[in-house]
């Protein structure tokens, strides 16, 4: 846009003629839409002698009107040898801070546009710049503390929950537990036959079965031998096969990691799923009974058995154990059975058990 010049100057009373120059000229700057003035010469034009008669709204020099929402900017570029403390230059450094405003410029609703605004005069009306996250700009601060509090009071929740199921004991029903310990131990499942030892049958387990570790050494056992000893393991008992496993493997490694003994100290166990589980077997001594193992078989009864007797499948068991020993030629036909207890000072095979021991036909009261 360029500036408009007067079309005719003044009437002067001199005979000079009045001499019009162009003192400054205008661009657009397309950034901000905004009118820049640079200033043409460096002194502000000088008349002479004016007389004016008979007239009013006089004017005297250039007048540019823009029709349209600028603001105008006026940029002094002084010479090196320019004085600092001119008039002149004062002038026009108030013009360039404060700006020139089109005041006689109208809007769409013939409102004059009254936003002004000088550099000079702080801006109290200005929004401050917020701090901290974007995302809580958007919040007023009472939905922010809202939301803080809601934060808090969920991770309480969650680690209350966390602490409170930690306590919580196993549900797990008895089956759910043993098919859990099978999967563990790897062994496969077995159905035990309530009438197992009632038909004859005895399932022997042999030490493959139960994943017994091997013997460190062993000794020999000369058969037929005299004696069998009842003994309790003093454990907790067993009535599925999973859990006969286990605790035929935990005493095993009782006997050989804390006694520092060969092997288990047991020819054999039974356990209340109605099995016999081999120890060191009927050809290889035990470690049960000091002073008897030369000439005798020890059997161990998974469990504890102090106020309460064993299961009737399990003593079956035991039962049909030493038949086949006699069957098989380790036991001699007129064996004896003995508890522990009668040998050395001990509670096994627990008191419950003994007195149904006692009634056995080859219970005897001494070796």
């Amino acid at each position: 846009m360029r500036e408009s010049l007067p079309s005719s100057p003044p009437s002067v009373s001199s005979d000079e003629d009045y001499r019009v120059e162009e003192i400054t000229k205008s661009d657009r700057d397309d950034s901000d839409n905004e009118i820049v003035q640079h200033d043409g010469q460096h002194e502000l034009p000088t008349f002479g002698n004016v007389s004016v008669m008979n007239s009013n709204d006089i004017h005297f020099g250039n007048k540019t009107v823009y029709q349209g929402p600028v603001t105008i900017k006026q940029f002094l570029y002084a010479k090196e040898n320019a004085v600092e403390n001119s008039d002149a230059l004062r002038f026009n450094k108030n013009l360039c801070a404060d700006g020139v405003d089109n005041k006689n410029f109208l809007g769409d609703n013939d409102v004059v546009d009254k936003q002004v605004k000088n550099i000079n005069v702080p801006d109290n009306n200005i929004a401050p710049v917020d701090k901290g996250f974007y995302i809580l700009h958007k919040f007023p601060h009472r939905k922010a503390l809202l939301l803080a509090l809601l934060t808090a009071f969920i991770i309480v929740v969650v680690i209350l929950l966390a602490v409170l199921l930690s306590r919580r004991p196993s549900q797990l029903t008895n089956s759910e537990g043993r098919k859990h310990e099978n999967e563990v131990l790897g062994i496969p499942p077995y159905q035990v036959d309530q009438n197992l030892t009632l038909t004859g049958k005895l399932r022997m387990v042999s030490r493959v079965e139960w994943l017994a570790q091997p013997a460190v050494d062993s000794t020999p056992l000369k058969t037929p031998v005299p004696l069998v000893i009842i003994h309790h393991t003093a454990t907790e008992n067993c009535s599925a096969y999973g859990q006969c496993v286990l605790q035929t493997r935990l005493i095993q490694d009782f006997h050989v990691q804390s006694r520092q003994w060969w092997d288990i100290a047991y020819n054999f166990l039974v356990g209340g799923d109605g099995s016999a589980y081999e120890g060191r077997g009927w050809t290889k001594e035990g470690s049960h009974q000091f002073g008897y193992n030369n000439h005798s078989i020890g059997i161990a009864f998974i469990g504890t058995f102090m106020k309460y007797k064993a299961p009737q499948i399990q003593i079956d068991a035991c039962k049909k154990l030493i038949q086949q020993g006699v069957d098989q030629g380790y036991l001699i036909k007129d064996y004896k059975i003995l508890a522990a207890r009668q040998l050395q000072t001990t509670e096994s095979p627990g008191l419950a058990l003994y007195e149904d021991i006692m009634t056995w036909p080859h219970w005897s009261e001494t070796p």
